[in-house]
């Protein structure tokens, strides 16, 4: 990469091949880029909502909604009301999607360990970078 190429350029470009790598994976599951990290999200953090994934990927709630429904439409989440908001849906993956989301993770896992393989950095050292410059960017920017 060139010394002056911008931080979103990289980003860019990282993402790029990222999705390159996985692209393979995901048509043969037949799920997207985007369904995949959300599927990841629910199922880490069980029980959650629409609102709270539109406010994790900083996108608005209909953007969100389009996602679960077609996740709905292959049988990947469950989507049940929520008692204490009627018009709100508490989200978990479905025993489909939990296999679909730990089958991509698996092959993400081998992505990221051959990327740090020869890095002088620790995986928990580049985690903490990155989240440290996100906090950074929502503080200042958002």
């Amino acid at each position: 990469m060139c010394e002056d190429y911008m931080i979103m350029g990289g980003l860019k470009r990282f993402e790029r091949l990222h999705r390159q790598y996985m692209n393979p994976f995901l048509k043969e599951k037949n799920i997207t880029y985007e369904q995949y990290f959300y599927m990841f999200k629910i199922l880490t953090v069980p029980n959650c909502n629409q609102g709270f994934l539109a406010d994790y990927f900083n996108t608005k709630e209909s953007y969100v909604s389009s996602i679960l429904r077609d996740l709905e439409d292959k049988n990947c989440i469950d989507r049940k009301f929520d008692p204490d908001n009627r018009r709100a849906y508490i989200l978990n993956l479905s025993k489909e999607g939990i296999e679909v989301t730990k089958y991509l993770r698996s092959k993400d896992l081998i992505w990221e360990e051959k990327i740090l393989q020869d890095s002088i950095h620790s995986k928990a050292e580049i985690k903490e970078n990155f989240l440290h410059i996100y906090e950074v960017i929502k503080k200042e920017f958002l």
